[in-house]
C-alpha cells in the first residue's frame, strides 16, 4: 500500500506552506528578499556552481572509461535489464522524459536568453554574438553538464537501492557518508530538504 514518512513529509509540508503563507501575507517584503537573495547566490556562487558541474562531468567521465566502475550494473550481477536500450531512449527522450522539456524549451529558451541575459546590454556585442551567447547557454543547461546532474543521482540512487537495498530515496545516497545516521532524523533532513528544494527549483 501506499506509506510515507510522517516526519519527512511533516517538515516538508510546514516548509512549503510557510513559504506560501510568508508571499501571500507579506508580497512585497517576501519577493524582494527573495529577489536579493537570488541576487546574491547568483553573484557570489556562479564560480562554484560551473566549476562543480565540470568536476562531475569528468567524474562521470572517469567512472565511463575505467572498467571496473563502466561495466558495473546498477542492479546485482544476476539480474537483467527490464528494458532495452531502444525503450530506456524513448522513455527519456519521448513519453517520459526530457523530450516534453526539449520540444518546448528547445526553441523558448534561446530566445528568452537572447532577451535577457548580462550581455543583453552590452552595446559592443552584435546580435549575431548575442544569439550565440544565447545559444551557448542553453547548450549549458540541456546538455553534458545537465545530463551530469542526473547521471550522479541515478547511480548513486540506482547502486544503494538496488545493490545495498535502501529505499529509493535522497537519503539513501549519503549512507556512504553517514552510515546508519541516515535512518534518524539526519535521513528525515535530508529527504525533506530535498523536496523543499525541488519545489523551490521548479518554482524558479
Amino acid at each position: 500500500g501506499l506509506r510515507g514518512n510522517p516526519v519527512v513529509i511533516c517538515v516538508s509540508l510546514m516548509a512549503s506552506w510557510g513559504m506560501v503563507l510568508a508571499a501571500i501575507v507579506a508580497p512585497d517584503a517576501f519577493f524582494g528578499l527573495a529577489a536579493e537573495s537570488k541576487r546574491w547566490l547568483t553573484s557570489s556562487f556562479t564560480w562554484l556552481f560551473i566549476a562543480s558541474q565540470n568536476v562531475w562531468v569528468f567524474f562521470i567521465i572517469y567512472i565511463a572509461l575505467n572498467k571496473q566502475f563502466g561495466e558495473l550494473k546498477l542492479g546485482h550481477i544476476d539480474t537483467k535489464p527490464e528494458y532495452s536500450t531502444v525503450g530506456w531512449f524513448f522513455m527519456m527522450f519521448g513519453s517520459a522524459g526530457v523530450g516534453t522539456g526539449l520540444f518546448y524549451y528547445g526553441v523558448g529558451e534561446p530566445i528568452l536568453h537572447l532577451t535577457y541575459n548580462r550581455y543583453a546590454a552590452k552595446s559592443y556585442l552584435t546580435y549575431n554574438e548575442r544569439s550565440q551567447e544565447a545559444m551557448n547557454l542553453t547548450f549549458y543547461h540541456w546538455g553534458i553538464h545537465a545530463w551530469t546532474c542526473y547521471t550522479v543521482v541515478g547511480i548513486t540512487i540506482g547502486i544503494t537501492s538496488h545493490r545495498l537495498g535502501l529505499p529509493m530515496t535522497i537519503r539513501s545516497a549519503f549512507f556512504p557518508l553517514f552510515g546508519h545516521a541516515v535512518y534518524g532524523f539526519v535521513g528525515d533532513l535530508i529527504d525533506a530538504l530535498s523536496i523543499c528544494t525541488t519545489l523551490i527549483a521548479i518554482c524558479t
